[in-house]
């Protein structure tokens, strides 16, 4: 009976570990658009946008993938999670007003620059 529980425990664990490291193994992957590497700032203050400003498509990096109620929140404070590209990263629209270092799970952002588009 020990035996029985000790070896299901042990699985769990097994398990428990093997997908938390498949999350931080997506987490720190790179994120490559039309093979241009993309470089994400994790100092989120640079982001915050003043209100005379026109908004910005930019990618941002999630510590993990937000659920309808974190969108909800972030388009509260002016930030559209729009489409998932990888490696938990969104693109998305920052308006004016918008303060992306105050949220929570916001783990990066870059901007999103023209090479990255796909050509028709």
């Amino acid at each position: 009976m020990f035996y029985c529980c000790c070896k299901k425990i042990s699985c769990f664990l097994l398990c428990l570990l093997l997908c938390a490291g498949s999350t931080y193994a997506q987490q720190g992957q790179a994120l490559k658009i039309n093979q241009y590497s993309v470089s994400f700032r994790s100092d989120l203050s640079a982001w915050s946008i003043p209100a005379t400003a026109t908004p910005q498509l930019v990618l941002i990096r999630f510590a993990g993938l937000p659920g309808p109620a974190e969108k909800s929140a972030l388009r509260a404070e002016h930030i559209t999670v729009l489409d998932y590209l990888s490696s938990h990263t969104y693109s998305a629209l920052l308006e004016p007003l918008a303060q992306p270092a105050g949220q929570a799970g916001i783990t990066g952002m870059a901007a999103f620059e023209g090479r990255y588009k796909i050509a028709a």
